[in-house]
């Protein structure tokens, strides 16, 4: 082990072969373009993760900081065309300060085909990126095309450009944390879905993610018919007061099965995966526990990623949906809040995969987003379904049409498909995803990528 190699045990980091050893099951890992010298910076190859073959590149912070040159452009390449051809997920272990300068215009090519190919195998592939170290120029574009990505909290950078050069141009000094410190993506960019403690946890949790991605059956000893006493107890009597989805989300569920995606970024919305029956799916629910849980442009992107995501991958989709529509004001609509919103719209619209939603309390105005789009449309017995609130109705118009005053109204019109009781809520929701079968999907769909 060298003098390098030393150090950055004792500063706690994992050699990069240790890396790829903690993401694989043991002697699994096969490796592709070995190079005896090691000059590229680059170690990847095909292994197993739970018994399914999983191709994986990481980059070699030892070796010129992980910066990329064109032998490992060539080597990523070769991988990756391999992943799409034998059509498996791909793991990529960031650690790299970008291209490799003194290779010049060559290297820059190799890191843009090195995206490009990246860019075509989203929608096709699951891809789940890990920033363990910097992550800078290149490789931070990399980052962001990804379906899903985990963050070391205390050891992970993402940026275009780093400290050092933003100070020259701009003039300003500024804290690495601060201009792209995983904490940082994960509860302002929203490019972190995941954060972890250390190295060993971030590489554990994509290992966890890949269960989800795309659906698979697990072992599963929750019944469907499990009644759901705690939503009930969980909803307060009054409409006004805020009360926090997380338990009913859990309650609905198969115990324990749910991970919440970019829990720290736009917390109006809870996005994440679980599983209903040992099936995997996609969940969003309204947040009313923040902002009252109302649309904004971060949630509008945040759940249209989460469509997009099990659109790709075979995922149903379940949509919880108490909100009182898009959130008003000059910065929102300056901030972009109709294309934001749009791409929302889009998602759920081009969603190939099966989506039932479930009104829990209301749906004013343009929130019905969220709940229309649905082959099937479930709510609670209280459920408001309103063009506008009532309050904003009056101060609007005067008076109020009766249908404004009548609960279930939207139900009676056809709008809603089904009343149910919060006890019955699992069962009522697993008929309602076996009603709707599996997705037939025979092609690739439109990639993720950064919204």
């Amino acid at each position: 082990m060298s003098a390098a190699e030393r150090r950055h045990k004792r500063l706690g980091r994992l050699l990069v072969r240790e890396r790829i050893e903690r993401l694989f099951d043991a002697e699994s890992f096969v490796e592709v373009g070995a190079r005896r010298d090691g000059e590229d910076g680059v170690i990847a190859g095909f292994g197993r993760i739970d018994g399914r073959t999983v191709a994986a590149y990481a980059h070699d912070p030892m070796v010129q900081r992980g910066a990329l040159g064109v032998s490992g452009g060539q080597k990523i390449l070769r991988l990756l065309e391999l992943a799409e051809r034998r059509r498996t997920p791909v793991v990529t272990l960031f650690d790299s300060d970008g291209v490799r300068i003194e290779e010049g215009p060559a290297a820059m090519e190799a890191f843009a085909q090195v995206l490009a190919a990246t860019a075509r195998l989203s929608g096709l592939v699951p891809q789940v990126g890990v920033v363990l170290g910097l992550c800078v120029g290149g490789a931070a574009y990399g980052s962001a095309l990804q379906d899903v990505v985990v963050g070391h909290e205390d050891g992970g950078y993402c940026f275009v450009t780093g400290p050092r050069v933003t100070q020259i141009v701009t003039g300003r000094e500024v804290a690495i944390d601060a201009l792209g410190g995983v904490p940082m993506h994960a509860t302002t960019t929203g490019l972190v879905h995941v954060t972890a403690d250390d190295e060993a946890s971030s590489i554990d949790a994509a290992r966890a993610l890949l269960a989800y991605l795309p659906a698979n059956a697990v072992a599963n000893d929750d019944p469907l018919d499990r009644v759901t006493r705690g939503i009930a107890a969980a909803l307060p009597t009054s409409e006004r007061k805020p009360y926090d989805v997380h338990p009913i989300v859990e309650e609905i569920v198969d115990r324990g099965s749910f991970l919440e995606l970019q829990g720290a970024y736009a917390k109006n919305l809870v996005v994440g995966l679980a599983r209903l029956g040992g099936r995997s799916i996609g969940i969003l629910a309204s947040q009313p526990l923040h902002r009252a849980g109302v649309l904004d442009c971060e949630a509008s992107r945040k759940g249209a990623r989460l469509v997009q995501l099990c659109s790709a991958f075979g995922l149903p989709i379940l949509t919880l949906v108490d909100v009182p529509g898009f959130l008003p004001g000059v910065d929102q609509e300056q901030g972009g809040l109709l294309l934001h919103g749009a791409k929302l719209i889009y998602a759920y619209a081009r969603c190939r995969t099966p989506l039932v939603s479930l009104v829990i309390r209301k749906v004013y105005g343009g929130g019905s987003v969220l709940a229309l789009p649905g082959q099937l449309r479930l709510a609670y017995p209280s459920t408001r379904f309103e063009a506008m609130g009532g309050a904003a109705a009056r101060a609007v118009r005067g008076e109020v049409h009766p249908l404004y005053e009548a609960a279930g109204g939207a139900a009676a019109a056809g709008v809603l498909d089904k009343t149910i009781h919060p006890d019955a809520t699992r069962p009522e929701l697993a008929r309602a995803f076996a009603v709707l079968g599996a997705p037939h999907i025979t092609d690739a769909a439109p990639g993720n990528g950064p919204l």
